[in-house]
């Protein structure tokens, strides 16, 4: 359902609305790495970028479909914040269903999963990262 709310008007934008507008460097730090760790001899996956967005208290991953099918369970994230400091974290830690299982869109090119943050250190990561939905306009 959450994607069809992000993706009924075709593609997603931010809304200069309230004084919130971002620069480039705040969008590309908001900007999320897809990929294989490098620790796991398995680094056949694929990789991609997505964003954060937080909904009502709740986490989502969106990224475009066809990186999300061949994403594997050494999947990492990785975040980068104003300092260019790396945080990384291993996505399927992070899986409400604790493994990588994305809903993908019927037509459209993305797909989501919901994230499941169980502690602070993690969740100041995430929520810096996180476009609150009411920031997206459709």
């Amino acid at each position: 359902m959450l994607i069809y709310f992000l993706l009924h008007g075709a593609f997603l934008s931010i809304k200069a609305q309230e004084a919130v507008v971002y620069s480039w460097t705040e969008l590309s730090q908001k900007t999320v790495y897809l990929g294989s760790s490098k620790n796991n001899s398995d680094s056949t996956g694929d990789s991609g970028s997505g964003i954060i967005i937080k909904k009502g208290g709740r986490y989502f991953l969106v990224t475009a479909a066809h990186v999300s099918k061949n994403l594997r369970e050494n999947t990492i994230i990785a975040f980068a914040d104003v300092y260019e400091k790396i945080s990384i974290i291993d996505l399927v830690r992070i899986s409400k269903s604790k493994a990588i299982k994305f809903i993908e869109h019927n037509d459209a090119d993305v797909s989501v999963m919901e994230l499941f943050i169980k502690d602070s250190g993690t969740l100041n990561i995430i929520k810096r990262s996180a476009f609150p939905f009411e920031q997206i306009r459709i």
